[in-house]
């Protein structure tokens, strides 16, 4: 392939013009996409949890005869729960950011709080237990880098690493010490029962499936078991695993999100493993139709028809600084007060969590009556003043 981009000559200026801008705009779209990759990193580490949540069924429930093999397992899962709260920290540091693709890129927070930080050392700490415990196969006190270099375990993980990168590697590390601990008490490396894995939607006994959520909400799942072969074991959400409530032949769980996103979940029965995903939005304002929302007049009501779907069941209000606003049946009434551009917002649990922009124009012809003292429209002998009818309106002067 050829090292070199080259614009043909042409003896049409405008063709060699139209030839210079397709260069710029590829130029713009790789630059612009660079560094997105990253992204994929937040996927494989959902699928890691749910790996190393069955690592830690089984490492719970393996059969130990002697006090330190006891020990070990307790000390093992001690250092796991360590590392979950150190996502923990990472968690409530995106939660409190601006979600963006720069954020995911950006490789500051590893370098700050973990490289040159406490948390970097209390990660070490953490590695170091785990090989003086244990035989040291997965967790080596220095790591080959890419360059052939050997690093420490906090240079190693977390040298200018994206916060895309971090959930993986916390999920990564947690992996390699269950495995290690799997492997040294039980003799051998971890065998799973083959399932066969089935789309949920495609289940006979699902009668409740939601796809979207809105953030405040609860996911819920209703599985109506018909035969033995049906009956649910555990419902797992993000590698959760959810309180089940029978009643009768009626499984039910309840998932609260905090948070926005997609979300997996597992569902296994006697004889076979299910599963789906569903996505947390935010409440937010989607307009049934766009047609006639920039007719809106000053003083005058008009009907905004907005999508139920997008909107919380209860706890939340409209509100606007420059209009009257009153919601009810999925309409929201607005009178515009200001001319010009005006917002309105919608407050979830006393939060705003989105707001749409309007304008408002004065009407083409406004009408006067004579008023007595009191506003009230009168004959020409109770008249006190001049007055418009659309009360937004005032008469400053008039000519006789």
């Amino acid at each position: 392939m050829s090292k070199h981009l080259k614009i043909k000559r042409s003896k049409y200026l405008s063709y060699r013009k139209q030839g210079f801008l397709y260069l710029v705009f590829i130029l713009f779209l790789f630059f612009s996409q660079a560094g997105d990759y990253v992204t994929h990193y937040l996927s494989l580490a959902k699928t890691q949890e749910v790996f190393n949540s069955l690592l830690e069924e089984e490492l719970r429930g393996a059969q130990l005869t002697s006090e330190d093999e006891v020990a070990y397992r307790d000390g093992v899962l001690k250092r796991v729960g360590q590392i979950d709260s150190l996502q923990g920290y990472f968690d409530r540091y995106i939660q409190s950011s601006v979600l963006s693709a720069s954020l995911w890129r950006d490789n500051k927070y590893a370098e700050r709080f973990f490289r040159g930080g406490e948390l970097g050392q209390t990660f070490e700490n953490i590695w170091t237990e785990q090989q003086a415990q244990s035989k040291g196969t997965l967790t080596l006190p220095a790591l080959s880098g890419y360059d052939e270099g050997e690093y420490g375990p906090k240079d190693f993980f977390f040298k200018e690493t994206p916060n895309a990168a971090l959930p993986s590697i916390f999920a990564h590390a947690k992996m390699a010490m269950l495995l290690e601990a799997t492997k040294d008490l039980k003799g051998e490396a971890l065998v799973f029962e083959k399932y066969q894995v089935n789309r949920l939607e495609g289940a006979g006994f699902v009668s409740l499936l939601k796809k979207h959520v809105i953030l405040g909400e609860n996911y819920e799942l209703n599985l109506q078991q018909s035969s033995a072969e049906d009956s649910v074991l555990y419902v797992r959400i993000e590698g959760t695993e959810l309180s089940l409530e029978h009643e009768g032949p009626l499984t039910r769980a309840v998932y609260a999100p905090r948070k926005t996103g997609k979300f997996f979940v597992e569902v296994g029965t006697a004889t076979n493993r299910y599963y789906t995903s569903f996505e947390v939005i935010r409440p937010k304002m989607v307009l049934q139709s766009q047609a006639g929302m920039a007719q809106f007049q000053l003083g005058v009501a008009q009907p905004v028809q907005l999508n139920p779907s997008f909107l919380p069941r209860a706890n939340f209000t409209f509100s606007s600084e420059h209009a009257e606003v009153n919601y009810r049946n999925d309409r929201l009434m607005i009178k515009p007060l200001k001319e010009g551009e005006f917002k309105v917002h919608l407050t979830v649990d006393g939060e705003v969590t989105d707001e749409i922009v309007l304008f408002s124009n004065k009407p083409e012809q406004l009408k006067v009556v004579l008023a007595n003292t009191k506003g009230m429209a009168c004959a020409p002998a109770q008249a006190h003043r001049i007055q418009s009818e659309n009360p937004n309106f005032q008469v400053l002067s008039y000519e006789a």
